[in-house]
């Protein structure tokens, strides 16, 4: 069965497939909107969203008072570099998590 203009578009524009392509089966797609197959019992409550949430703005309060001291542009120089290994190490890994948090918690929100 072809899928409708409508659907073929929500799997084309969804988030994951902008980004790099369709890393999954169309299938797939339309089982986790419909939650079917293995999406159907798929835990969420909203204690997990407020968790969620208070993770986040605690991951924006940290980039921010991060950015002052550390902004973005910093990792790309040579001083950089000069700092500790350990220091670089956790301060991107910082970074990283904050992002994550932060595209986690904007996805679940939209639901």
């Amino acid at each position: 069965m072809l899928p409708s203009f409508y659907e073929y578009l929500t799997y084309i524009f969804f988030f994951p497939c902008c980004v790099c392509g369709p890393s999954f089966d169309y299938k797939d797609f339309i089982d986790f909107i419909e939650e079917k197959g293995n999406y159907e019992n798929v835990p969420f409550s909203i204690k997990e969203l407020a968790i969620n949430f208070l993770q986040v703005i605690y991951c924006v309060v940290m980039y921010f008072g991060l950015g002052k001291y550390y902004p973005l542009e910093k990792i790309f120089l040579k001083s950089f570099l000069e700092i500790s290994l350990f220091f670089r190490c956790n301060l991107l890994q910082s970074l990283s998590l904050i992002s994550k948090k932060m595209s986690i918690f904007s996805s679940v929100a939209r639901e």
